[in-house]
């Protein structure tokens, strides 16, 4: 049984369990920093709780969003993405800790609102929600090349 509010509680929670997996060789862990000299296992901690109220947001996004095309329902919710990573580069002074994970929570907290939603009051389905989630970001990697043009650097 899953209810709304605990979306975003679980996704922190998965950043918090992976930070804590331990021992991870080259990555942030409980015992050390591995290769990555500017962040350790508190700011991990720290960032990982950063965006928390963003996520929840996103959770609602998807969930009161009525139309069928999930790519809109993506750009609904990357406006919130954008904040959440800001809030966490604020966070951390600067430091990436987690901004890829953030991109996948948020396109996986939006498509889980959503599909709670939908269907029956507290059942989600994992493979449904990434098979959503696959559908809103679906093309974007063309869509944001093909906007930047030949002559633009990354």
């Amino acid at each position: 049984m899953c209810r709304k509010e605990e979306i975003s509680q679980i996704a922190v929670k998965s950043m918090v369990y992976e930070v804590n997996a331990t021992p991870k060789p080259g990555l942030v862990d409980k015992r050390n920093s591995g290769a990555h000299d500017d962040m350790d296992y508190n700011l991990f901690m720290k960032s990982a709780v950063s965006f928390a109220d963003c996520l929840n947001e996103i959770v609602e996004i998807g969930y009161t969003y009525t139309g069928g095309n999930y790519q809109e329902l993506f750009l609904r919710i990357r406006q919130v993405g954008i904040k959440a990573e800001k809030q966490m580069f604020a966070c951390t002074k600067g430091v990436n800790t987690h901004k890829g994970i953030l991109f996948s929570l948020c396109v996986l907290c939006g498509a889980a609102g959503h599909l709670l939603a939908k269907g029956d009051e507290g059942y989600l389905d994992a493979k449904e929600v990434c098979k959503l989630g696959a559908k809103m970001v679906e093309g974007i990697t063309y869509r944001e090349l093909r906007q930047m043009g030949p002559n633009k650097k990354m």
